[in-house]
């Protein structure tokens, strides 16, 4: 008959020792027999840091690209039939951006069709990534935010209701015609 363990009497058995796996290129089996490529090594926090700093810290000329972007977000607009397109430079009074854009729409689905062109366009011209987008469904505004340029697209009834022509009265309208 086999002896009893110890840990089948109720006594702890002892602790078995883990030794950590070498780091080496030996490639490990997987549970359906395969290799697996063995793992790397986690970069140090402290690059990794580093490189998020890198890439968030693009020059200012990757940015933002002024009336060269306004074109474009105009063209855009111009497209997708947007109405009441008006461009308003506010860069001395303002620190949040250079030009606002305002446009009107006629619906909810215009103004989405409205907001994919517009990134298409801002994507030619900042592929970066930068762009932000607020849009919540049904209502009826849209902001797509550039940095240097903001569109605002609104319904009608609340381009009325916001009258953001009157907010920025300070800057000065520019025709692109």
């Amino acid at each position: 008959m086999p002896k009893k363990t110890e840990s089948a009497a109720g006594k702890k058995a002892p602790a078995t020792k883990r030794v950590p796996a070498k780091t080496g290129t030996a490639k490990k089996k997987t549970a359906s027999g395969s290799a697996a490529a063995p793992k790397r090594a986690k970069k140090p926090a402290a690059a990794a840091t580093r490189a998020k700093a890198k890439k968030a810290a693009a020059p200012v000329e990757k940015i933002g690209h002024g009336m060269d972007l306004v074109r474009r977000c105009v063209a855009a607009l111009e497209e997708k039939k947007a109405r009441d397109v008006e461009v308003i430079r506010v860069g001395e009074s303002s620190s949040v951006t250079d030009y606002y854009v305002l446009a009107t729409g006629t619906s909810d689905p215009h103004l989405r069709s409205i907001r994919i062109e517009l990134e298409k366009a801002i994507d030619a011209v900042v592929p970066e990534g930068t762009v932000r987008i607020q849009n919540e469904p049904g209502s009826g505004w849209c902001v797509v935010d550039a940095f240097d340029v903001v569109v605002h697209v609104f319904a009608a009834e609340q381009r009325v209701r916001y009258n953001l022509e009157e907010l920025y009265a300070s800057g000065e309208k520019i025709s692109l015609e």
